[in-house]
């Protein structure tokens, strides 16, 4: 009896045991749906916010985002919103981010605006005389089958009903007190490709007055630094920006060192420069692809001593660098030169004319009235009529060249101790040497050379 006792507790135990396995092998995988976050990024519309969506489920579609100056479009599963998201058949498989895709509005009924030609053929936009901006007022982008790339100076001036201003791509140019006192203006919208701004442009608006954090940029320019500087401060301006807006450092005695980027085009009137008081840098490097200098960019920075200029300056304003304390200049550019672009500089200094500089620019050196020493670049093959003229503390003269002539009164009354007058100089000028009452040694090598042909009548010209 016992025996079978055992035997059945077996053989139960085996049963129990095989149906546990069959139970095990039979068991359905766990389909509890998960609870997914669909983020929506409104690509600088208003917010929406996000929702938990189940597994399998559809995202509910939220109303639709704003926007200043665009229309809503769609949603998209990508950034670059190419794949556009279905709510009537997509379903959430994991965390998901839609993003908003924008139209730009059509533009501001062209009734409102007057344009003016420019040399390239394209426009400059402002707002008709008597007309009133619209709040959200959206710049076209082409005129009469031309592109408009600038805004006129003081194009919206005063305009109080304007709010926002979309400026399409095809801007460049901002000019000087474009929206000057409008001062509901908020928002600006766009200007990706804006380089030059003009002085004033957007002085008491809105926008101008809220702004804060450092260097602010508009489009590829440098607009303005915000929010105040207080202590000594270095500052390295972006690469890919093409212009310093007029004032954007203005009166920042505190800026001690900036450093400008390859690309760069234009600095604008007062960029670093003060009425008073200009910045405090002490050294500046003008890029090769600087193109312009405008007027009083650096005027009055007294602690600016060392001031390298690119080959590429083609122009360089009135009072550019008046002012300033410069005692080495670099001068690599073949630029056109406005009236007292260096004026006052009365410190002990250097000029040292590039490789690259065929002409010695008269303005620029008649500036540095305390002038020691000029070394003239490989190119430089003549000297211009009263180059060095009245430069009383000229005292050396070195020369990369080969000159071949000598303008009139080119170093009346300097300090130069001696001086080589090779054999291939076709003519020296008349007085070319008169007062130089320190002139104690020329080796003359001329052989053909109109004017003074030998060192006696050379050296009798020099009174």
């Amino acid at each position: 009896m016992k025996k079978k006792l055992i035997v059945l507790l077996m053989v139960l135990a085996t049963v129990f045991m095989i149906g546990g396995l069959s139970a095990c092998s039979d068991k359905q995988p766990d389909d509890t749906p998960v609870m997914y976050t669909v983020t929506f990024d409104s690509m600088g519309g208003t917010a929406i916010p996000e929702q938990g969506v189940l597994s399998g489920n559809k995202v509910t579609e939220p109303g639709s985002p704003t926007k200043y100056g665009y229309d809503f479009v769609a949603w998209y599963k990508d950034e670059n919103c190419t794949q556009k998201w279905i709510f009537e058949t997509d379903t959430v498989s994991g965390n998901l981010t839609l993003y908003a895709l924008w139209q730009v509005k059509d533009a501001t009924a062209d009734t409102y605006f007057d344009y003016e030609v420019q040399e390239d053929g394209s426009f400059a936009i402002s707002l008709k005389v008597g007309q009133t901006s619209p709040a959200d007022l959206i710049l076209p982008s082409e005129h009469d089958g031309k592109s408009v790339t600038a805004i006129a100076a003081n194009a919206f001036e005063g305009q109080e009903s304007v709010k926002s201003v979309l400026i399409p791509d095809t801007i460049k140019s901002i000019g000087a007190r474009a929206f000057r006192n409008c001062g509901s203006l908020e928002q600006i919208l766009e200007a990706v490709n804006v380089e030059t701004i003009g002085a004033n442009a957007f002085y008491g608006t809105s926008w101008d007055s809220n702004l804060t954090g450092g260097v602010i940029y508009l489009g590829k320019t440098a607009y303005k630094y915000a929010g105040g500087m207080y202590t000594d401060t270095e500052v390295e301006i972006k690469s890919g920006t093409v212009g310093i807006a007029s004032g954007a450092f203005q009166d920042l005695e505190k800026l001690v060192s900036i450093r400008l980027p390859e690309g760069l085009k234009t600095i604008g009137t007062y960029a670093f420069g003060g009425v008073e008081k200009g910045t405090g840098i002490s050294e500046i490097v003008i890029p090769e692809s600087v193109e312009t200098i405008e007027d009083n960019a650096f005027r009055n920075c007294s602690s600016l001593t060392d001031v390298t200029i690119g080959t590429g300056v083609q122009n360089i304003g009135a009072s550019a660098f008046a002012g300033t304390a410069i005692t080495k200049l670099t001068y690599n550019a073949n630029a056109e030169v406005r009236d007292n672009a260096f004026a006052e500089s009365t410190a002990a200094s250097e000029i040292i004319f590039g490789d690259a500089v065929k002409t010695i620019p008269v303005t620029v050196v008649q500036n540095f009235k305390g002038l020691t020493s000029v070394t003239l670049g490989a190119a430089i093959t003549a000297i211009p009529d009263s180059a060095f003229d009245g430069l009383s503390s000229l005292a050396t003269v070195t020369c990369k060249g080969t000159l071949t002539s000598i303008g009139s009164l080119s170093f009346r009354g300097t300090a130069i101790t001696s001086f080589e007058i090779g054999k291939e100089v076709a003519s020296v000028g008349g007085g070319a040497f008169s007062n130089c009452t320190q002139l104690a040694s020329v080796i003359y090598n001329a052989e053909n050379a109109a004017g003074p042909t030998s060192p006696c009548r050379l050296l009798a010209a020099r009174h």
